[in-house]
């Protein structure tokens, strides 16, 4: 079945882990897939098998330089997107007061900044296709934050906030938006030092072994989410869904 045949859908992150698991069950319901993301050769090689149903376009979301660029070479081949999916993040364990600024903003700038950015620049092309949806991919973290993840669920709450906000500007335009809150999942796309894992885990092992006593969400239940969002009536919307493993 393919449920979202000739939809153009913009994914962030799309070169590992969700956002490729994302773009090729897209590709799958019939969309054309624009994946974005940093590293060039790693997106084109998540999205080689996809042929002609998917473009890779590499930048940085945090500039707004490559932002405006990436969005104006979409506009120029696709005139229009139907929806925006902000999943690229950062997952980068410090403590406050040990980090650098830089490092801080590293994870602001791609966490937060980076899905203003696109929302801003996505919002014509939606309005072109008549409107469309704006699916932001938020974290457990931004409610239960584990130690040494301050910055990150920071940028996750700041992202549910920016959803909500953002659902009642657009709500005219026929645009909706979704924050879809992830718990543990099935994945080993986040690479953490050796060191840096044995110290997260230390600090919070009470935490992680209520998350690990149940099951994790997989990747497909995700994607399958994502799809499901899309392809609500026009006449309804979910502002949040907080997506848990079955215990």
């Amino acid at each position: 079945m393919e449920r979202l045949k000739g939809k153009v859908i913009v994914v962030t992150g799309a070169g590992r882990g969700l956002g490729k698991a994302i773009a090729h069950k897209l590709v799958d319901e019939g969309a054309h897939v624009i994946a974005l993301g940093r590293d060039a050769h790693r997106l084109s090689n998540a999205i080689a098998p996809l042929g002609e149903c998917a473009t890779a376009i590499a930048g940085d979301l945090g500039v707004a330089a490559d932002v405006d660029h990436i969005f104006s070479g979409i506009a120029d081949k696709f005139g229009k997107i139907d929806v925006l999916i902000n999943n690229a993040a950062i997952y980068d364990v410090f403590s406050l007061e040990e980090a650098e600024p830089a490092r801080i903003r590293q994870t602001i700038d791609a966490n937060l900044l980076a899905p203003m950015l696109c929302i801003r620049a996505a919002a014509p092309l939606l309005r072109n296709a008549g409107g469309g949806d704006i699916i932001n991919m938020s974290s457990e973290s931004a409610q239960s934050p584990f130690l040494l993840l301050s910055a990150y669920a920071a940028t996750k709450a700041g992202l549910e906030t920016l959803s909500r906000a953002t659902s009642a500007e657009l709500r005219p335009d026929n645009i909706r938006v979704t924050a879809l809150r992830l718990s543990t999942m099935r994945t080993a796309s986040t690479e953490m030092p050796p060191e840096v894992a044995q110290r997260f885990v230390a600090a919070n092992a009470a935490a992680l072994q209520r998350a690990m006593s149940g099951s994790l969400i997989e990747l497909a239940t995700v994607a399958e989410t994502v799809v499901f969002l899309l392809t609500l009536p026009r006449d309804s919307s979910i502002e949040l869904i907080d997506l848990k493993p079955r215990a």
